[in-house]
């Protein structure tokens, strides 16, 4: 039997610039490790933070290993619960702000 990695589209940078590095990636599906859940985003944004950080403006502050997945700012459902991550439900429409383990 074959076994397939499920795969992800993800909007990620290799490289510090402007918006032409953003690149729309197709990444291994991370699973929920404990505390964590798994979103199908519907919406986003890029917050200016997040813009800044982009353009390697906030690298002596805020150090990120490259390829980095910008998802700051997201709204989805959730579609997996890792364990420990109490009071989430497979279904629950939930937002996040912050930075996750994104691959």
């Amino acid at each position: 039997m074959t076994m397939t990695t499920k795969m992800m589209k993800t909007a990620r940078i290799h490289e510090y610039g402007d918006t032409s590095v953003i690149r729309y990636d197709s990444v291994p599906r991370p699973r929920p490790a404990f505390g964590e859940v798994l979103l199908r985003v519907a919406a986003t944004s890029f917050n200016p933070t997040e813009a800044a950080l982009r353009a390697g403006l906030l690298h002596a502050f805020l150090p990120v290993d490259l390829p980095y997945t910008l998802c700051w700012d997201v709204a989805g459902t959730v579609t997996e619960v890792g364990p420990g991550a109490e009071g989430f439900a497979v279904g629950d429409r939930v937002p996040s702000a912050g930075t996750s383990r994104a691959p």
